[in-house]
């Protein structure tokens, strides 16, 4: 058995395929396969799109957050107030729930529906 490093090259022949592949078939191939990859980053799943649009999402929701947690210190005002302040307790019964205290006048107006027969202000019938 003869060594590798021989002189003798039998044993380090390499094959050499006789297919080749003319340069505008490469061009070709190479830019089919470029074009794939930037579509899926564009409009895959975890794609430029998609990472927009969640960007979009999360800006909207952080703005819901801070709002409702302006509204949620307003109401936490409010509670405290309605617990420590008697006026604003009777402001709320009153207006919210119609009550009176004993000797109130009630005046209540009653507004009619316009009428849609009648001429607008400024023409003559």
């Amino acid at each position: 058995m003869k060594s590798l490093w021989s002189s003798d090259e039998r044993f380090l022949r390499i094959k050499k395929s006789n297919s080749t592949i003319s340069s505008k078939a490469a061009k070709l191939i190479l830019l089919i396969i470029v074009s794939l990859i930037v579509v899926v980053f564009i409009v895959g799943d975890v794609g430029l799109i998609n990472l927009l649009s969640a960007k979009r999402r999360i800006e909207k929701l952080e703005k819901k957050i801070a709002d409702l947690k302006a509204e949620n210190e307003a109401l936490n005002k409010k509670i405290a107030k309605l617990k420590s302040d008697p006026f604003e307790v009777e402001k709320v019964a009153r207006e919210r729930y119609g009550y009176i205290r004993p000797g109130d006048k009630v005046y209540r107006f009653i507004t009619l529906p316009n009428d849609g027969n009648q001429s607008s202000k400024g023409s003559t019938p």
